[in-house]
């Protein structure tokens, strides 16, 4: 049998890690935090490339990263983009790259306790709160394509593609 090797310690330990994800290409982790701050690491060398927390503005767009909390996090299967989701409904998109804040999304009145990307239909993305709502984003326009409303509180859901003959079914 194999042995495993440690290539590195990620070492960024000012609160809870709460979720992480990798990068659309696999070379860096993105890990989030009860603080609300967020950490891009380039796994190899075990460095903080990116760091967003209330102290990250973005001058173009006028956007101040600021979030308490945060329990969710996806990242884009083919952009640098991720999404960061917070226990006071706030939505984040960012770049992974560059480090850029590219969006506030509109909040959740609870908890995001989802967020993720479609594969299929590129720009979408879904939110889901704690207020019972899920949003279904167009990220490229920045604009609600729906909004779906549960009785109860919704903690998580599964993305996929939906075929016409399935409302048949």
């Amino acid at each position: 049998a194999g042995s495993a090797t440690c290539t590195s310690v990620l070492g960024f330990v000012r609160s809870e890690c709460t979720c992480g994800t990798w990068s659309y290409d696999g070379r860096n982790l993105i890990t989030a935090y009860q603080s609300g701050e967020v950490a891009v690491w380039r796994i190899r060398s075990g460095q903080v490339i990116h760091r967003f927390s209330n102290d990250t503005y973005n001058p173009k767009r006028m956007l101040r990263f600021a979030s308490n909390g945060i329990v969710s996090i996806a990242s884009h299967h083919s952009k640098p983009l991720f999404l960061t989701g917070s226990q006071d409904g706030d939505v984040f998109l960012c770049n992974s790259e560059n480090g850029e804040v590219h969006e506030k999304l509109p909040k959740h009145q609870g908890s995001v306790e989802f967020v993720g990307f479609c594969q299929k239909a590129q720009s979408w993305a879904v939110t889901c709160g704690t207020d019972g709502q899920a949003f279904v984003w167009d990220i490229d326009h920045k604009s609600v394509i729906a909004v779906l409303e549960h009785p109860s509180q919704i903690s998580s859901a599964a993305l996929r593609q939906i075929r016409h003959y399935d409302n048949f079914t």
